[in-house]
């Protein structure tokens, strides 16, 4: 699933970076890591890290920020909810998010 909704973003993406892996490399068919995170957009991203197959993927990615994995997805959540909110120039204040999410008990920094 994931593959088939980013193919667009990748082959129709006029960024340079895209534009020179599409005409330099054959091999592999989808472009390095960093140049799928440049495309991505923060939904895409939550549900990308969400649906990763080997938990310990998710794990790996969340102890970068010294988080529970499940607290990283619901943040990824909430910041593409936040984020639609804003680009339609919604209000952020004083309302009550559909996406919720816990803040870590405490961390220590990376």
């Amino acid at each position: 699933m994931c593959i088939q909704v980013y193919n667009p973003e990748y082959f129709c993406s006029s960024d340079v970076f895209a534009g020179h892996y599409r005409t330099n490399y054959a091999i592999p068919d989808l472009p390095f890591g960093w140049i799928a995170a440049e495309l991505m957009s923060i939904g895409f991203l939550a549900r990308f890290t969400n649906n990763l197959k080997h938990h310990a993927d998710k794990n790996e990615m969340a102890n970068l920020f010294n988080i529970d994995a499940s607290i990283l997805v619901a943040f990824l959540y909430h910041l593409g909810h936040v984020r639609n909110i804003c680009a339609h120039h919604g209000r952020i204040w004083n309302r009550r998010s559909v996406v919720q999410f816990s803040l870590p008990k405490k961390t220590t920094p990376p």
